[in-house]
């Protein structure tokens, strides 16, 4: 696989500064995506520098596109002329984007499909030495985003077939993102629609406001990550340089010093080439030993200890994201799946990372089908989010297990659930998955989310009740929308203790304790695509706090909302920008609580206070009363105030520095 990189859009200049050529020569570029309006002397100067150096020219349109042959026409000098050094043309950009001439809707991919093919059916009549490529689409990244590119290049199916090759556009917004299926990897979506084509992914990049060290890091694993697909011939990162400072966070120099970033070096210690032809296969391994018991009760957990060779071409990673972990799955013994709902799905982790050749010995945990019978126990690795071995050709370490009748089951559970859609104790994403202590299991609506949509759950007595936490971390866009939670001792008389409209996150609420049998989340949002899911519930007589925050407004992640009271001193949450006005960090304490004050501590970051600030609390987060400010501020944020009902807490950034983030270490209330 290549290593690519978007070059400068300059398109007055059309020329590449000293500083693009330094960073392409220390970063050893060996693809640089470039437009149809850049200078010819760019090509020969990088081809003079290196020789070897390939090219896929965008061909650009500032404006309206025209007809088939009058954009053809319109090209068809430059592509004459940069014959020499490339035959890969990608035919415009993101056309599934308003902004680029056509539009969202499927009836705009139908209307692009045609001008396409007609565009390339002109082109191989006067270039037969061209390679078109099919553009990048620009992604689903977030829930509204009116752009469904999945659906839009099934749409574009006869075009993409038409092309010699499909570009692909990655994003990701921070560290659990970069190998992702929706955003890091979402050519792996590409090539199961299309597993004939070969990708090039002519754009990727992280969130701008992405430290540059942190930036760095992730190219570097992306590049090398990327490079493990053979399908994938090159992947150019966006951007090199713009005159644009909107692109500017993205540039791998610094506009203001002309010095290189640290993705520049990073990228150059890759070692090359990548994806270079291995003398053994990316996913094997070796059983060397193992102890699974040939009788087990139905529903036992057994420890069995299982001795693991890596035999592959990489090293299997512990953590993160597409950590490669144990799992298994139980077959009847005169063979099919047993279904999931029959028994939990427990995987093993690794103690550390395994290389190539390298042995580990896993204490592994293993649960019994449910139900007594004859079962086959099929081992294997799983690389999270991406594949199991078995998928890959490798192996499963198959075990006979007799599986005998248990003790009398227990009792049913006094929790009980009801929902308005998939209402059903058994089958596919039943209810009582919610409440099987599985997080792997759920249930879900089985069909996007509108208006309407509700889930029960009744504790079977009345009990306090001050949190409720609907968990759907194994399935991430399946958050409600949008919802009203409401609570009843009765069934009949409801209070409505948690309303929010527009949602983007878990279920994850808590208010002032009250007495509750009965617990309704109403759906109030919608969603074209996904289901609303829930994996577990958790309910507790306890509050809990949260946070949002104009900047970094992240759960997970470095300088994350929760690390500003996890009880951890050493940690902090950051705006991870330069204090400027309008920023702002809200506390919600869970419930009411009678206050007298605050204090946000910032000693590990002692020049991270706030510059000016003003302090606002709210009992309902509709009518804040102002009870501080200073627009001059030189000190840790520490208000007093008189005795009175707060549950919200806003403090708005006033003040300006042009070189020290926001952060809070912990926040202590006053009571």
């Amino acid at each position: 696989m290549k290593v690519g990189v978007n070059g400068r859009n300059d398109f007055w200049g059309r020329a590449f500064t000293e500083y693009d050529y330094q960073a392409i020569r220390a970063a050893k570029i060996e693809l640089v995506k470039t437009f149809s309006f850049t200078d010819p002397a760019v090509y020969r100067r990088l081809r003079d520098e290196n020789p070897a150096m390939d090219f896929i020219v965008r061909l650009y349109d500032a404006g309206g596109h025209g007809t088939p042959e009058e954009f053809v026409n319109r090209h068809a000098p430059r592509i004459a002329e940069l014959r020499p050094f490339t035959n890969k043309f990608e035919i415009l950009n993101e056309p599934n984007y308003p902004g680029w001439g056509w539009g969202p809707t499927l009836e705009d991919a139908r209307v692009f499909n045609d001008w396409y093919i007609a565009v390339v059916d002109r082109l191989y009549a006067r270039f037969p030495w061209i390679e078109p490529g099919f553009p990048g689409l620009s992604p689903t990244m977030l829930p509204d985003d009116p752009h469904d590119d999945l659906a839009w290049i099934q749409e574009c199916r006869q075009a993409v077939e038409k092309s010699d090759w499909l570009g692909c556009h990655c994003y990701w917004f921070d560290e659990h993102g970069i190998l992702h299926p929706a955003f890091g990897l979402r050519f792996t979506q590409y090539h199961s629609l299309f597993p004939d084509k070969p990708i090039h992914i002519t754009e990727f990049n992280n969130a701008p406001e992405t430290p540059a060290w942190q930036r760095a890091e992730h190219y570097r694993r992306y590049y090398t990550k990327v490079a493990e697909y053979p399908y994938v011939e090159s992947a150019s990162a966006f951007i090199l340089s713009s005159p644009d400072p909107g692109f500017h966070p993205l540039a791998w120099w610094e506009p203001d010093s002309d010095q290189m970033r640290p993705v520049v070096w990073s990228v150059g210690a890759i070692p090359r080439p990548l994806g270079a032809p291995s003398d053994r296969p990316v996913y094997a391994l070796e059983y060397i030993s193992h102890n699974t018991p040939t009788t087990m009760v139905a529903g036992q957990v057994n420890a069995v200890r299982i001795l693991v060779r890596n035999l592959g071409s990489k090293t299997w990673p512990a953590n993160g994201y597409n950590q490669v972990r144990l799992g298994y799955h139980w077959y009847y013994a005169e063979g099919g799946l047993v279904p999931s709902a029959l028994w939990a799905d427990l995987r093993t982790t690794l103690p550390h990372d395994l290389r190539p050749d390298e042995t580990v010995e896993l204490v592994a945990e293993v649960a019994a089908p449910r139900t007594a019978g004859d079962y086959v126990l099929k081992w294997d690795m799983v690389e999270e989010m991406i594949t199991w071995f078995a998928w890959q050709g490798v192996p499963t370490l198959d075990a006979a297990v007799k599986v005998n009748p248990g003790a009398p089951p227990p009792p049913s559970p006094k929790i009980t659930v009801t929902a308005s859609h998939n209402n059903s104790l058994h089958g596919p994403d039943n209810l009582q998955l919610a409440l099987d202590d599985n997080p792997y299991t759920r249930w879900s609506t089985r069909q996007p989310q509108c208006p309407g949509i509700w889930f029960q759950i009744d504790l079977g007595e009345a009990e306090t009740v001050a949190h409720v936490r609907l968990d759907n971390e194994a399935s991430p866009r399946d958050y409600p929308r949008g919802y009203v939670l409401k609570l009843s001792t009765d069934g009949h008389s409801w209070e409505a203790v948690a309303t929010r409209p527009d949602n983007d996150e878990e279920l994850n609420v808590s208010f002032s304790p009250r007495p509750a049998r009965y617990i309704r989340i109403e759906q109030t949002g919608s969603d074209l695509i996904y289901w609303w899911s829930i994996h577990q519930i958790t309910i507790s007589d306890e509050t809990t706090k949260s946070a949002e925050a104009s900047h970094n407004n992240r759960r997970f992640g470095p300088d994350n909302l929760l690390q500003a009271f996890d009880g951890h001193p050493e940690t902090r949450w950051s705006t991870r920008a330069v204090q400027s006005p309008g920023m702002w960090f809200e506390l919600d304490l869970g419930h009411l609580q009678t206050i007298r004050g605050f204090r946000f501590d910032n000693t590990p970051s002692p020049h991270d206070y706030p510059r000016g600030y003003r302090v606002k609390v709210s009992t309902d987060r509709t009518h804040w009363a102002e009870i501080a400010a200073n627009p001059n501020n030189n000190t840790p944020l520490d208000v007093t105030f008189p005795l009175r009902e707060v549950r919200y807490i806003r403090v708005e950034q006033t003040g300006r520095s042009d070189r020290w983030w926001w952060s809070i270490h912990e926040i202590e209330i006053k009571t």
